[in-house]
């Protein structure tokens, strides 16, 4: 069980970190001293499991309005929850229209057009 969470950033990615109250200090100061930025916690409402949290986070606004940061906690809800919490709006493609089968003097028609059209025209002078 954590009583925070949030994200860091290293070599230019985001990732979810989880910890304790007791050890948020020594913790914050590794992840400096290893070259994080951006180090972004939040106290939990209540102890959760990591499961928990990341439901939690995705309801947060200060860290779902960064897009790069949303799409972190997405993939890492999907890693424990096992589907995605955040529903997205799904675009959908046009119906498919029936195909008019052509009779076959409308075929003879379209063809005699096509070959009237590749016909090269001789003009005079």
């Amino acid at each position: 069980m954590f009583t925070m969470a949030g994200v860091t950033k290293q070599n230019g990615a985001f990732k979810v970190r989880f910890l304790n109250d007791g050890t948020q200090v020594a913790r914050v100061k590794i992840l400096i001293k290893e070259g994080h930025t951006e180090i972004n916690y939040l106290r939990l409402p209540k102890p959760m499991d990591k499961p928990e949290i990341l439901k939690y986070l995705l309801t947060q606004p200060e860290l779902m309005s960064n897009p790069e940061i949303a799409a972190v906690i997405e993939e890492a809800d999907v890693k424990y929850n096992g589907v995605k919490t955040v529903k997205k709006t799904r675009v959908t493609k046009a119906p498919k229209v029936a195909k008019v089968e052509k009779t076959p003097e409308a075929t003879m028609a379209s063809l005699k057009e096509k070959a009237a059209a590749k016909e090269p025209k001789v003009t005079t002078a």
